[in-house]
């Protein structure tokens, strides 16, 4: 892995002497058996000023999907690397490899700030998406909900929001990719919240997916009762999976 960020200058080599911040880094395995590279800056973001900004949160989410929305979840592989940092704050984000030093010259997700800096440079972009489609966006940071009443408008909108996105140089992750959903009972979706509730107070991405699921599942029960069936769309399982393996990875 920290070969391929040297070839892709997303880290680069750093003298000793310039280090202004070291970082402890270390590698998890993932749910798919794919390893991520963690940069713990919890000590530097102590030190960083905290400043306003409007995120979209969980609420905003339930708010904008409707009954009979048809919808694309977007997941973009390795976001934050799109942005570079400014040279005079790279020696702050340094860590040692095999008594090698190395800083990081592309914005790592670890910082408080990331998030920040990268829904306000993408936004840009969604907002020119918005101006020239029907398309509803929800910019989640690295996932970016597509949302439209209209199948094939909504399936035709999202191809071509892909290739914008592909025109700037971000790359869309489809290992997670469904295209179908599975026939659910509104009861058995309500048990399966229930089950996995706990996870809330773990992770903040298990309450978007969590609030996404009972939003469907009150809408389902409110219009034709509690027993018939719906379609789930089961982009949301592999993310709580990975979730619940990472729980586990940390008990």
């Amino acid at each position: 892995m920290l070969d391929e960020e040297l070839i892709e200058t997303i880290v680069i080599s750093i003298k000793k002497e310039k280090i202004k911040w070291y970082n402890p880094t270390f590698m998890i395995k993932k749910a798919n058996g794919k390893w991520r590279k963690i940069l713990d800056a919890k000590a530097l973001n102590q030190q960083l000023a905290d400043f306003h900004f409007k995120m979209h949160d969980s609420i905003e989410v339930k708010q904008t999907i409707g009954l009979g929305d048809w919808g694309t979840s977007l997941d973009l592989s390795s976001e934050f690397h799109h942005l570079v940092i400014q040279t005079e704050s790279q020696p702050y984000l340094a860590f040692e490899f095999q008594n090698n030093h190395y800083k990081h010259r592309a914005m790592p997700f670890e910082t408080k700030h990331s998030p920040i800096y990268f829904a306000t440079a993408i936004e840009l972009i969604m907002q020119q998406i918005r101006m020239k489609t029907e398309i509803r966006i929800i910019n989640q940071v690295d996932n970016i909900l597509l949302l439209h009443k209209n199948k094939d408008y909504q399936k035709s909108m999202t191809q071509q929001i892909i290739d914008t996105l592909k025109y700037f140089g971000f790359t869309i992750n489809t290992e997670k990719w469904i295209k179908t959903g599975t026939e659910i009972t509104v009861k058995q979706i309500a048990k399966l919240i229930g089950k996995l509730n706990y996870l809330r107070l773990q992770f903040q991405e298990a309450s978007l997916f969590l609030n996404i699921m009972d939003h469907q599942k009150a809408q389902a029960a409110k219009l034709r009762g509690w027993n018939i069936t719906m379609i789930m769309n089961k982009t949301a399982i592999p993310d709580i999976n990975w979730l619940i393996a990472k729980l586990g990875a940390n008990c």
